[in-house]
């Protein structure tokens, strides 16, 4: 990656280019520029391992996003149903007990 951002094949001028392998320089680039490196295979060498890495990275983080929703959604669903659970037998006790009563 040269300083104004955009990327250089590391086969050309690969000796002035500026090779990014931190995380912080990694992250501004999009899917579609971290793709189009990894398309280049390991020809593009520290590039491909660094964009590669990258793209696994984001992956996990959807992953982990996408697990945490659904456990947030099951257990909402779950809070739901002993609401209604609850709801229920109160409504059987108080009703029970109406009855009971109006015998007296």
């Amino acid at each position: 990656m040269t300083g104004t951002g955009t990327l250089t094949h590391p086969g050309e001028n690969a000796a002035d280019s500026e090779v990014g392998t931190s995380d912080v320089s990694w992250e501004s680039l999009s899917s579609e520029e971290l793709k189009s490196v990894v398309s280049r295979g390991v020809q593009g060498g520290e590039w491909f391992y660094a964009a590669s890495r990258e793209l696994q990275r984001r992956a996990a983080l959807a992953t982990t996003t996408a697990e945490e929703a659904e456990t947030t959604v099951t257990r909402r669903k779950q809070q739901l149903t002993q609401i209604v659970i609850l709801a229920v037998a109160a409504f059987l006790l108080v009703a029970s007990a109406i009855e009971i009563w109006s015998r007296f």
